[in-house]
């Protein structure tokens, strides 16, 4: 109709074409008439019955479930994860802080240089603010410090040998950047033979009135990252030209833990260093997808124990879409990543609304798989470590609870 009206606007309009048009207003008017005074009535697109809104619980795909781990590893997070010795799972960090050289250019000359004091930098990213009288306690490592070292030789690096100095958290200081000042006759702690290249390695524990544990910042941790600052001067130059501190942040940080969980067959991991990821596959019929309206999606996942962890230092476990089932490497539906916090010593079950994911399985064309990749945040970096059912344990099997809107029959009433 459109193409016509636009062609009747290019020609000169004959006396016939005119006597038509004159009788379009008239037609129209004898199709579709209306009555003010009358209800309407429109017996061709009422909907008939009532609107229903129904609820299905679909639970994964049996023996489709899977732990997959090695995604972030220790160190390679945000944070470094310690602990007071007498936590029930203890955490230990370490670090290895980049080279200095044993001399400095002070305008076109190489000097020589005395170092004057040491500023040891640590930045606390998390820790239970009910925990009173918390201490970092820094010890040297060797130079040697590498991905290979293990909870035992980092423990091994604790001695009174080995003690540097400790930096005191405020009761009040929920994160922030802490530091201690090491010079007189304690820099001989810090002292670098030259077999070490001017490389220095600390090891840290925590210390507190009662177990607890602190998240650290890591090199990746913006402004919280752990710094070594030299402050130097040269004895051939005045006050006014002396050189620049010489500030090193780490080129190697791990952590470490003496009891990470082993889950059986009948469990799912999620977090730990290297960082598990939980893959859970779902079937869903079209009646629960085509042409319905999703009001709800919630992805129900079941403690098989008490959520492990330092209390009151938060985590969450977040849900991503899969574009398409590839394992371990599947790759994941951009942008949405609904996520729900994680409670250290809950046994009630962890509930995420994915509505956003589940209706992307509508799409007509190539929808993404029927599937979830769940990690937690942040990952590799977070005492919070949680042990899920499986389909394959006696009771909690993850779930999927849709509520949805079917489609409205239409008829004549």
């Amino acid at each position: 109709m459109t193409h016509f009206l636009t062609r009747i606007g290019m020609l000169r309009l004959t006396r016939g074409a005119q006597g038509v048009l004159a009788l379009v207003p008239l037609l129209v008017l004898l199709a579709c008439t209306e009555d003010f005074t009358t209800p309407g009535a429109c017996p061709q697109t009422c909907p008939g019955g009532t609107v229903r809104i129904l609820d299905t619980v679909l639970d994964a795909e049996f023996d489709l479930d899977s732990t997959f781990v090695g995604y972030v590893l220790p160190g390679e997070g945000t944070g470094l994860l310690i602990t007071t010795p007498s936590a029930s799972d203890r955490y230990l960090a370490a670090m290895r802080f980049g080279p200095r050289l044993d001399s400095v250019k002070v305008g076109d000359t190489l000097y020589t240089y005395t170092v004057d004091s040491v500023a040891i930098g640590l930045g606390v990213l998390a820790r239970n603010p009910v925990a009173a009288g918390i201490a970092l306690q820094i010890y040297r490592a060797p130079a040697s410090l590498d991905s290979g070292v293990t909870f035992a030789d980092i423990a091994g690096y604790l001695t009174p040998e080995n003690f540097l100095d400790s930096i005191v958290v405020p009761d009040t200081l929920s994160d922030g950047n802490l530091s201690v000042i090491i010079k007189g006759a304690d820099l001989v702690k810090l002292e670098i033979p030259p077999a070490d290249s001017g490389v220095l390695s600390i090891a840290v524990q925590a210390s507190a009135a009662s177990p607890t544990g602190v998240e650290l910042g890591n090199t990746s941790a913006a402004t919280y990252l752990p710094t070594v600052t030299y402050y130097i001067s040269v004895a051939e130059v005045d006050s006014a030209s002396q050189p620049a501190a010489i500030r090193r942040v780490p080129t190697f940080a791990t952590w470490v833990e003496e009891n990470p969980l082993v889950p059986d067959p009948d469990q799912l991991l999620l977090g730990g260093g290297p960082s598990s990821r939980i893959l859970l596959r779902f079937s869903v019929p079209d009646s629960v997808l085509v042409g319905v309206q999703i009001l709800r999606a919630e992805l129900i996942l079941t403690p098989s124990v008490p959520i492990a962890g330092v209390p009151n230092i938060p985590a969450t476990a977040t849900a991503r879409g899969v574009l398409s089932d590839q394992g371990a490497k599947s790759p994941l539906v951009p942008l949405l990543a609904p996520q729900v916090e994680l409670f250290v010593g809950s046994t009630d079950s962890v509930s995420i609304e994915v509505i956003d994911i589940v209706r992307t399985w509508q799409a007509v064309l190539n929808p993404p798989a029927h599937a979830f990749f769940i990690s937690l945040q942040p990952e590799g970096s977070s005492f919070t470590q949680p042990l899920f059912a499986s389909t394959r344990s006696a009771s909690g099997t993850p779930r999927l609870r849709i509520t949805y809107v079917p489609p409205l029959e239409f008829e004549e009433p």
